[in-house]
């Protein structure tokens, strides 16, 4: 069994020999197991001194006779049993390879194969073909793409592994299959961590267009291995990462962006991308929690006010008009801070200053008349007509005032407010302003936004005419 073949990505235990030395000198017997579905990295042993709560920067084992396992920031997390003591150590993230790593901070690459789970629900070029003269299939290289992505110094291609599964005895029974997935080569050598932290990167931006979460499935890197005559040949490395798989509530059953939109252009969307990524990831991370419906009616409303607030303040000029009063009244203060404590005046700079920045109405409003006509005449919420100056600002004024309570709490009984039914709806009209300018950020043109909002599922009920056809008659 190879840690390293391709099929083998979800889950899996076996058993080895493993020390907390690269030599395997004073080695025990133990099963790792992996489960990315579960959350899952560890080593259990039989019979060891280990004591509760050790920690190893790295740990080894040894699985068969070409492949070593490095385990990373590896911990004893568990001792258990009485007559028989089972020790379990738990660990971040394992290295595969021919050699154990004992130096992960310098262990170095620019060239990787990944893929996500749902890929195939999005980037799905089937290799194999099908004739029907007489009945069979063969396998024909597809036309893939490639992407240039300056803003990291990389080349991003597609492809695809062409695989047989057999069903059964008989020929008939043989299933053919296939795994897309991609191949990065970078202009320089980057460590694992920072390999792996690009490939996160890129799952954002694809959970976004896909509208599922995913979860990276394999990532591997060229190796160097030897057989056991002593012979070399290229192979294959492969890194794990202890993540949780998360189940969808909202069942989204075809890419809100679908492939053939996004393809021709992705290069320059995954430019833009990787250039405001700082800017916009907490808004992206956001977003693939609530398109899973995985977060509380109170918490998605702060969430969506927060994205939308973010991406504001990143995007949007801060400086909000401040009368003369205040003006001079912040100018006087200024003046008497040699007579003020210190701690107390940079609160009260702290104040002043914040005098300057927007409101959360005030950035919802911008927002909302930057917002293109089609895309608002489509949002549905009762009392609020967006397509009028009117709906737009008591909208926005009963976002402020809704986050105000929530965050602060109010004894102001005749504070107009969002109920909790209405928070729902809510949340998704703010998550549907913010997409619209990200994705506006990142290239995308207004139709291909507006026609990827109409067809998310946990949008629908915040829209209406989703679908437009021409009139043929």
């Amino acid at each position: 069994m190879k840690l390293t073949d391709r099929l083998l990505t979800d889950e899996f235990t076996i058993g080895g020999v493993w020390s907390g030395n690269a030599d395997f000198k004073d080695s025990v017997p133990g099963n790792l197991t992996y489960s990315y579905s579960n959350n899952q990295l560890h080593v259990e042993f039989v019979h060891t001194d280990f004591g509760f709560g050790e920690v190893f920067e790295t740990f080894y084992g040894l699985v068969n006779r070409t492949e070593i396992v490095t385990l990373i920031n590896a911990r004893v997390s568990s001792t258990k049993g009485s007559n028989v003591q089972y020790t379990k150590i738990v660990a971040d993230s394992m290295i595969i390879d021919s050699k154990p790593i004992s130096n992960v901070g310098n262990f170095s690459h620019r060239e990787i194969n990944f893929t996500y789970t749902n890929m195939g629900d999005w980037f799905g070029i089937n290799p194999w073909n099908h004739t029907r003269e007489n009945n069979s299939y063969y396998y024909e290289e597809p036309l893939l793409k490639q992407y240039k992505i300056e803003s990291i110094g990389g080349l991003l291609e597609e492809k695809v592994a062409a695989t047989e599964k057999l069903n059964g005895i008989g020929m008939q029974e043989i299933k053919l299959a296939y795994v897309p997935y991609y191949k990065l080569t970078l202009n320089q050598d980057k460590t694992i961590k920072e390999l792996h932290e690009v490939v996160y990167r890129i799952s954002l931006l694809f959970n976004l267009f896909l509208g599922k979460k995913l979860n990276i499935q394999f990532l591997d890197f060229p190796s160097e291995k030897e057989d056991l005559s002593g012979n070399k040949f290229k192979g294959t490395g492969r890194f794990y990462i202890r993540q949780l798989k998360e189940v969808s509530k909202i069942n989204q059953p075809f890419p809100s962006y679908p492939y053939g939109t996004i393809a021709n252009e992705l290069e320059g969307y995954l430019n833009q991308f990787f250039v405001n990524f700082k800017k916009i990831k907490v808004i992206i991370q956001s977003f693939s929690v609530s398109f899973t419906g995985g977060n509380y009616v109170e918490n998605s409303f702060l969430d969506a006010c927060l994205n939308l607030e973010v991406l504001h303040r990143e995007f949007w000029d801060e400086h909000k008009e401040v009368n003369d009063e205040l003006i001079k009244a912040a100018e006087l203060i200024k003046k008497l801070s040699s007579q003020i404590e210190e701690s107390i005046m940079a609160k009260i700079i702290s104040s002043i200053d914040n005098l300057s920045k927007p409101t959360l109405r005030k950035r919802i409003l911008e927002l909302l008349r930057e917002a293109p006509q089609d895309l608002l005449k489509k949002i549905n919420l009762d009392g609020y007509d967006f397509i009028k100056g009117k709906g737009k600002s008591d909208f926005a004024i009963m976002c402020s005032n809704t986050r105000n309570y929530i965050t602060h709490g109010s004894s102001d009984d005749k504070l107009k407010i969002f109920s909790l039914l209405e928070l729902i709806k809510v949340a998704k009209v703010l998550n549907i302003i913010t997409e619209y300018h990200v994705m506006k950020i990142i290239g995308l043109e207004d139709k291909d936004i507006i026609d990827a909002i109409s067809h998310r599922k946990y949008y629908q009920n915040v829209l209406t005419n989703l679908y437009e056809f021409e009139d043929l008659n």
